[in-house]
């Protein structure tokens, strides 16, 4: 009986770690004097953080570090071990993966087009897919073979570029790949696969030594060469592994929420570049004016976090914090199998907070700029004629359809549908009928004011009250049925046909207080006065439309019983005996006078804003007496 197997079995994790590890950290060096010496470098440009020109090759070291390991698992003699991860696999990700890096070291040398770029990127997956890494089948379901090479297709490219995005900071990439391989090493662990843990193992070794010289201040980067080729293999072990062709949700998801970040940088980029497009928008990038979705651009999530006032080693450890929760995650979702979705919806709540709160507020705020201007255009008025009635009666039969679904009053599916279908005509109707005729089409929803919303409203009770009858006249479900199903109609068709018109409203309330690019003046406004309302509605039209505005900060008001408490969205900061230490509180630069002041409070004010060399203006509204034409009557 063979006795040296459990030695071995703890042996080769631990020399694959020292393979990739030793041979990356030696080679670095060598191949960051040979970068310089041939000019293999990166300029230091606008949209980058490094302030010297640094050698380019790292991505060569952490190449040959893990093949090296590999090398040390497949080819040395051990006691034999299957794994999905093979040889053969290996010997298919060495051809592939050294085409890449080939491609890579050209664009680090020359910059390629993004175009032959992305065709190399293309070529890759499809040298992939043909060797046996495809995703084949999602949840137990095989997919048809042109489907499967269209999404094995966008999946390499996707993670491929996701790294590629995301290598602008020092140890950012490497890092995450690093918390990545761990990651996805511990599911595989978790699954008993051990054998395919160890191609990670050896990833681990090469992105943990090539740290030591990527860590702020990096003596030599990835390129585009290593980014690439560390999306490539996580992309590969993912689909070669088995993990997209489990019949089990928490088993997919480990790979995503691994690599969760760049993933999310990539989307963010897409989405902002793309609204940007469509806006006519240019972006510097370069000193070149450029509105290409794929121009590189200095608002990635790593950009945002130095702008913030991070430093390079904290923005840095702020994210690796962030993936490693994101792998904690998915990690507890396979542990604790059964309590798998509530983590998700935990975990879901959490990060849109963090990405609604802090993340996403430039792609919001395009987005929002997009949606405005596209409304106030000429088009756009004739679409709503269109859009807005037909979205009303899909909101009106969904509202129903939810009725009907919790009223009980029958016994299957097929049921529901034919009560569905029985009170459809009555229910959708009638209402739509109600709203039509609260003259709801002819109003710009974008500038409502509540009592339009509560007409609205009206409208959609008396219609719902109306069908409720005829429905009770004919009897079709019993009363108490039919209160429930009132109640649920109409609150699900206020929610939905009066959250529709309240969007446009809702974005230029948000935008009034968005400092674009921090290139708005701060402002407070002196009196928290329902015409307050009037300029913080202004200013977001403004934002909406590309113009000249003030990110409103909050209001100055003298009454008491409004301090430290909202208004209109804004809050109230304190009264003029506060102004000063609120204005040296929130870097405020500019006052607009909204309500009239006393006499003592103007002066307090002005003279305030001469000391401090703050702008101060005024902005009333009222009828101001232009011509009198006619006697006044007494």
């Amino acid at each position: 009986m063979y006795t040296g197997l459990p030695f071995e079995v703890l042996l080769k994790y631990p020399f694959a770690l020292l393979v990739g590890f030793l041979v990356t950290f030696l080679l670095t060096p060598m191949i960051r004097r040979l970068s310089l010496k041939i000019g293999m470098v990166d300029q230091p440009r606008r949209r980058h953080t490094h302030t010297k020109p640094t050698a380019t090759g790292g991505g060569i070291a952490v190449f040959l570090g893990f093949h090296a390991a590999c090398f040390a698992m497949f080819v040395l003699p051990w006691a034999p071990f299957h794994g999905m991860l093979d040889a053969i696999w290996w010997w298919h990700f060495l051809l592939i993966s050294t085409v890449l890096v080939c491609i890579g070291v050209l664009d680090d040398m020359f910059e390629l087009k993004p175009l032959v770029k992305l065709g190399g990127q293309v070529l890759i997956a499809l040298l992939a897919f043909f060797c046996d890494m495809r995703i084949e089948m999602i949840l137990g379901v095989s997919l048809p073979v042109a489907v499967d090479l269209v999404l094995t297709l966008l999946w390499f490219v996707m993670i491929m570029n996701a790294f590629n995005l995301i290598d602008g900071m020092d140890g950012l990439a490497a890092g995450l790949a690093l918390i990545a391989s761990v990651g996805m090493a511990g599911s595989f662990l978790i699954r008993r696969m051990p054998a395919d843990a160890l191609v990670l193992i050896g990833a681990i070794g090469s992105c943990l030594a090539f740290l030591r010289y990527n860590f702020h201040p990096a003596s030599i980067f990835l390129g585009d060469s290593g980014s690439m080729f560390l999306g490539f293999l996580l992309a590969s072990v993912a689909v070669s592994s088995g993990g997209a062709k489990a019949t089990t949700v928490t088993t997919i998801m480990v790979p995503l929420l691994a690599i969760g970040i760049p993933i999310f940088d990539t989307a963010l980029a897409m989405w902002r570049r793309t609204a940007r497009r469509l806006l006519g928008k240019t972006e510097a990038a370069n000193g070149e004016a450029s509105a290409r979705v794929f121009a590189g651009d200095v608002d990635h999530v790593h950009h945002r976090l130095l702008r913030s006032g991070l430093s390079h080693r904290a923005a840095a450890s702020w994210l690796y914090v962030l993936a490693v929760g994101l792998v904690a995650v998915g990690l507890l979702s396979m542990m604790y199998h059964s309590h798998a979705t509530g983590i998700y919806i935990i975990a879901f709540v959490a990060i849109a907070y963090v990405v609604v709160r802090h993340l996403a507020r430039i792609e919001l705020w395009t987005s929002g700029q997009f949606i405005i201007q596209g409304l106030h255009r000429p088009s756009w008025h004739l679409v709503g004629m269109i859009a807005y009635p037909a979205v009303d009666v899909c909101a009106l039969g969904l509202a129903l359809a939810i009725g009907t679904y919790f009223s009980g009053q029958f016994e299957n599916l097929h049921g529901w549908k034919n009560l569905w279908t029985d009170q459809i005509a009555v229910w959708v109707g009638i209402p739509f009928l109600c709203i039509f005729m609260a003259r709801t089409y002819s109003r710009v929803w974008s500038r409502a004011r509540i009592s339009e919303f509560i007409m609205l409203g009206s409208g959609i009770v008396a219609g719902a009250l109306v069908a409720a009858g005829i429905t009770a006249v004919v009897d079709i479900i019993s009363i108490p049925s039919l209160i429930l199903q009132t109640i649920l109609h109409t609150t699900v068709s206020i929610t939905l046909i009066a959250g529709v018109r309240a969007l446009p409203r809702a974005i230029i309330d948000a935008m009034a207080g968005q400092d674009h690019a921090g290139d708005s003046r701060r402002a407070f406004l002196i009196g928290a006065s329902p015409q307050a309302a009037l300029y913080v509605m202004d200013q977001g039209l403004r934002l909406a439309n590309d113009k000249s505005s003030t990110h409103v900060i909050g209001y100055i008001d003298n009454n008491r019983q409004l301090h430290g408490r909202y208004v209109g969205g804004q809050l109230v900061h304190g009264g003029i005996d506060h102004l000063e230490a609120e204005i040296e509180a929130h870097d405020i630069d500019m006052l607009v006078i909204i309500d009239n002041l006393g006499d003592k409070d103007m002066q307090a004010v002005t003279t305030l804003a001469d000391r401090m060399g703050i702008d101060v203006y005024a902005w009333q509204t009222g009828i101001r007496t232009i011509r009198r034409n006619r006697p006044v009557s007494m």
